[in-house]
């Protein structure tokens, strides 16, 4: 039912014969509409006096994304580094393709999917998280409630693993989310990095306080990881962070 729902109301949406034309499952109506050719939301078949569109109205063709639409470009990317004085090149793509994709529905899905990530990872990798919102003492599995992200880092970089945080600096709020709430746990992080030496990899980790939007209700909402284990990139982007109130199941 719900997604006859949503389904009639996606062809409602569409003004002319040739946008109704270019999504599947629509139908134009000789009256000018565009319906669902499945169960409408009255449980009956929508019917249609006539179902193609005028002469001279071709069907759309949907557009084929083009990944160079999507992605920065070489120069945008060093400009965004700092120039060409901070970031004189780059030896990684722009972006890669042949990539797997894999939809994650809740937060519980996502804590998994970090931590089965996380805990493969070995001396050499790294592991890269921007958020705005975390919460160091929340175990990521609760079958582990004794195993926290702080000691899943703090293990991590024992292993001689890089791991960088950049967190979104806020003007502060009372309780946890407090300016000195977030200073506190920049301190935390760094007194677990390991000394150089024989974890030179892991004595690379840092927290860094992210403070290009210092306007109180500004807010930067990039909330992605990518982790490094048996010479693969894992990557996972959305707007879950690691946080108390978002571990969720989709049973919810």
């Amino acid at each position: 039912a719900a997604e006859a729902r949503l389904r009639t109301e996606q062809c409602g949406e569409q003004p002319t014969c040739a946008t109704c034309g270019a999504v599947e499952g629509c139908q134009w109506c000789g009256e000018g509409k565009c319906v669902s050719s499945g169960m409408s939301l009255t449980g009956l078949f929508d019917t249609c006096t006539a179902v193609s569109c005028p002469p001279g109205l071709p069907y759309a063709v949907p557009h084929k994304p083009v990944p160079e639409e999507w992605f920065l470009t070489e120069a945008e990317i060093v400009e965004a580094r700092g120039g060409p004085e901070k970031a004189p090149r780059r030896n990684a793509a722009v972006f890669t393709r042949g990539n797997r994709a894999t939809l994650l529905q809740a937060g519980g899905d996502v804590f998994r999917e970090f931590a089965k990530d996380l805990y493969q990872t070995e001396a050499g990798d790294f592991a890269l998280l921007s958020s705005f919102s975390l919460e160091m003492g929340l175990p990521l599995l609760p079958e582990q409630p004794g195993r926290t992200i702080r000691q899943d880092f703090s293990d991590a970089m024992e292993r001689d693993v890089r791991v960088r945080v950049l967190f979104r600096r806020s003007a502060g709020t009372p309780g946890k989310n407090s300016l000195q709430k977030q200073y506190d746990a920049q301190d935390s992080f760094t007194s677990m990095v390991p000394a150089p030496g024989a974890k030179a990899n892991g004595a690379r980790s840092r927290y860094i306080l992210d403070t290009r939007m210092d306007f109180p209700m500004g807010a930067i909402h990039q909330k992605f990881s990518i982790i490094r284990h048996h010479g693969s990139l894992h990557a996972m982007v959305g707007g879950i962070d690691l946080d108390w109130d978002r571990w969720d199941t989709a049973a919810h």
